[in-house]
């Protein structure tokens, strides 16, 4: 009886996940399409990229990814104006279906975009829960980058410079590409 009970609450909680307008995250690096049913993928969203559901079918979610690209680079999605903190890397057909919020300028008076696109992803490639990826990283960061030395500490580097220094040490430290990814991503949201 008790399994039972079980079984229908992870369930429910499995759907209420994926309810529309709730967010979910990518667990890895994950293409993404426009049509859920073509499998022509139109770009990449990386690993704890933040998606909008809007919609859910038998195997994938439609979701909305939003961002912010330099003016006249609208194929590379980021979290902020001015970082390297990479949501979204799409093709060139998919930027006529990218839709311009507002715009903001940098201090280097470099215009960007707030924009949106909206795609399928698989269901398979998205957590609900942001902090199981941070957990994991977490652990995979502690473990690999104290084996030599004293890992660094978080606001050691910009997060601009996390990504190159963590590629510096990837395979020192025996990193998969995913697990460069998870980390990097780790260590640009959680500066002090």
């Amino acid at each position: 009886m008790k399994k039972g009970i079980t079984l229908v609450l992870i369930l429910l909680m499995s759907v209420v996940a994926y309810a529309k307008g709730d967010v979910v995250f990518a667990k890895k690096s994950s293409p993404i399409f426009l049509n859920s049913s073509d499998g022509q993928s139109i770009g990449i969203v990386q690993t704890a990229t933040p998606m909008k559901v809007i919609k859910k079918n038998k195997d994938f979610l439609l979701v909305e990814v939003s961002g912010w690209s330099a003016d006249g680079s609208p194929t590379v999605m980021f979290q902020k104006v001015g970082q390297r903190i990479i949501y979204a890397v799409l093709n060139d057909d998919a930027t006529k279906h990218i839709k311009v919020v507002k715009t903001a300028m940098d201090d280097y008076e470099t215009q960007w975009n707030d924009a949106a696109i909206t795609v399928w992803i698989k269901k398979d490639n998205v957590t609900a829960d942001i902090n199981t990826l941070w957990s994991s990283a977490s652990e995979l960061f502690q473990s690999r980058c104290n084996s030599c030395h004293a890992a660094p500490k978080f606001d050691q580097f910009t997060a601009n410079q996390w990504p190159g220094m963590i590629r510096s040490m990837k395979d020192r430290a025996g990193l998969m590409p995913d697990e460069v990814q998870l980390i990097v991503k780790y260590l640009q949201n959680h500066k002090n």
